[in-house]
């Protein structure tokens, strides 16, 4: 099946501003668009292939997109890797808990994220830790 989703964080573009005794400050918040979609390919016997991509945008900077996939390889795991137009690599690894009734709602992964950029701010290699459960299905 496919799944496609969007996302506008800070819509309402709010600034804030920050006093104390020295100094003060603002904050501009800045509109980000994002779309993604996914495709899942399944294999059978509790397995699946999933092809997804990202398009991230923010104003007066270039667009960014990931490209991902992820396998899911046994009844309770999956391997992913990917790749970011910032030449950020992307890999992850994840494991879905069965729940009451074996629904398999609650999941956590982990993603190691190594940057090879030669231009711009590096902020090296960034770890991630992730954990969703499904509420509606």
């Amino acid at each position: 099946y496919i799944a496609v989703g969007l996302s506008i964080p800070q819509i309402f573009g709010l600034d804030l501003s920050y006093k104390n005794e020295a100094e003060e400050f603002t904050v501009r918040r800045v509109r980000h668009y994002y779309m993604t979609s996914s495709y899942y390919k399944v294999l059978g016997d509790d397995r699946y292939f999933e092809f997804s991509g990202w398009i991230k945008k923010v104003d007066n900077i270039p667009f960014n997109l990931d490209v991902n996939v992820r396998y899911k390889f046994v009844h309770n795991m999956w391997l992913g890797v990917g790749y970011n137009s910032s030449s950020i690599i992307h890999t992850e690894v994840g494991y879905i808990f069965n729940n009451w009734d074996e629904d398999r709602r609650l999941k956590i992964g982990y993603a190691y994220n190594p940057s090879w950029t030669s231009f711009g701010v590096s902020f090296g290699a960034t770890h991630e830790l992730n954990l969703s459960y499904l509420i509606l299905d």
